[in-house]
């Protein structure tokens, strides 16, 4: 908490309508923009990479990557067989969503 009652301090310093404070308060807006944009676009990579397999054909192309199967997740064993491999790539899949945000 410490951290962030210094950064309110500092804040209240600003004095607002200012040229200063106008132009502070642009530059947050545009920092505020380029944090979300990049927020979204590693969100949307990690949901990309999750459902992937689950997506493809097997027929195309081969749909598995399980971390490129070498992630073994012991007692599901053998891994990359039904229905191990479908447990394995839900519980990968659940990581990386809580793991993300």
């Amino acid at each position: 908490m410490d951290l962030i009652d210094e950064f309110l301090r500092c804040n209240e310093l600003i004095v607002k309508g200012t040229r200063f404070g106008k132009n502070f308060l642009k530059n947050m807006k545009t920092v505020k923009k380029q944090a979300t944009v990049t927020w979204a676009v590693a969100m949307l990579n990690s949901a990309t990479y999750v459902t992937l397999p689950l997506l493809r054909k097997s027929d195309v192309r081969p749909a598995r990557h399980l971390t490129q199967d070498m992630y073994v997740i012991y007692g599901l064993e053998p891994m990359l067989e039904s229905p191990n491999y479908e447990i394995a790539t839900v519980m990968m899949a659940l990581s990386i969503i809580f793991a993300l945000p």
